[in-house]
């Protein structure tokens, strides 16, 4: 969704100069998709070796230029520090009717924390590894987002030409850098974005590989097969990459018809809501079968905070999806959602759950 959205609109504003025009976005969202792809068939070592360099390019491309930009507003300061208080016209309501939807920023902008648990299998002591590192990514990424995101505000040259803006960051930049600056802005982004594309990807591939290999979805006894040449599940890299793009063909029919809300929206509220369904379910699952799981070698242990932290974050994925499905403007993504939870259920109740029954799917560790 991310590509189709954010990128190829980049790209194309420097490439063309038009970032709205969805046929040449759905082009560049192809390329792209196919380029990642080819890096995780590759070699896992050539994609872990782009997101190493790209630790350092998402740093300097948001929290450099947000800090580079604070600076020469302060400089050169067009309107005061209380313009990040600006709702810009918006006046009246609740405050903790609106904490909620607020809250949408931090939903839609710090995801991908879990994906330590995704490639889980290739780390070292991943029981206690795992769960350190999902803490600091969202540690890190709170910080360091928020000095970016007072840093782009308080730049804002006009608010209503930015608002406006298919890419607002970049024309940001551009009124205080120059076309310079805004050149190696995009780069840096586009770099550090697609490089978040590849190692998604290999999470992804790796999850459904897994999924596989314990004959849990569909498919299991082709999905799980790892090719010997590269040593990579390429069946399952391809199988997640073509489910991207089945959402970005959503988005491009959107664009183009005019339906189902705007395609930014509409991508980005449903690739957002997806993973917090699947959150809401993995905290059940560790509520039901925390007994047994706390009992596992070298398990994470949170001991006496445990379950404070455990409803604390059901309470909290609730809260989550509830900004995400209520308002009337995110219905065409619920829509999805439901589609992809109705096909999920109905596979569970179908094979699935005989399979687990059976002993024939499932880690046997947890079964029973």
């Amino acid at each position: 969704g991310i590509n189709f959205a954010v990128l190829a609109p980049l790209i194309a504003s420097v490439i063309t100069g038009d970032a709205n025009n969805p046929t040449l976005n759905l082009i560049i969202t192809v390329v792209i998709f196919a380029a990642v792809l080819a890096i995780n068939i590759i070699s896992i070592a050539l994609a872990s070796r782009i997101n190493n360099v790209a630790v350092f390019t998402e740093i300097a491309g948001m929290v450099g230029f947000g800090l580079i930009l604070f600076v020469l507003w302060a400089i050169h300061p067009n309107h005061s520090i209380n313009f990040l208080g600006d709702t810009g016209g918006v006046h009246g309501g609740d405050v903790l009717r609106a904490l909620p939807y607020a809250a949408l920023m931090g939903i839609f902008t710090i995801v991908g924390f879990e994906l330590a648990a995704d490639l889980g299998e290739e780390a070292v002591a991943a029981r206690v590894t795992v769960p350190k590192a999902v803490i600091w990514s969202v540690a890190s990424s709170a910080i360091l987002g928020m000095v970016a995101l007072i840093g782009f505000t308080i730049a804002i040259p006009d608010l209503g030409k930015i608002t406006a803006s298919q890419v607002p960051l970049v024309d940001i930049v551009g009124y205080w850098m120059g076309d310079v600056g805004k050149l190696v802005f995009v780069v840096v982004v586009v770099f550090s974005i697609l490089a978040l594309d590849v190692v998604g990807l290999a999470a992804t591939g790796r999850l459904i590989f897994s999924f596989a290999r314990d004959n849990i979805i569909p498919f299991s006894s082709a999905l799980k097969k790892v090719n010997p040449q590269t040593q990579t599940p390429i069946r399952a890299l391809v199988t997640a990459s073509s489910l991207g793009l089945l959402f970005v063909a959503g988005g491009y029919l959107s664009a183009i018809t005019g339906k189902g809300g705007s395609a930014f929206l509409l991508l980005i509220t449903a690739t957002a809501t997806l993973p917090f369904v699947v959150y809401f379910l993995t905290v059940l699952a560790y509520v039901t079968r925390r007994h047994r799981m706390d009992k596992l070698p070298e398990a994470f242990d949170l001991g006496v905070w445990a379950k404070p932290v455990m409803y604390a974050a059901l309470a909290w994925i609730l809260i989550a999806l509830g900004a995400l499905m209520i308002p009337k403007d995110f219905w065409g993504a619920d829509l999805i959602v439901v589609i992809v939870l109705a096909v999920a259920a109905g596979w569970y109740f179908a094979v699935l759950r005989g399979r687990l029954a059976r002993g024939e799917a499932g880690v046997e560790q947890l079964r029973g």
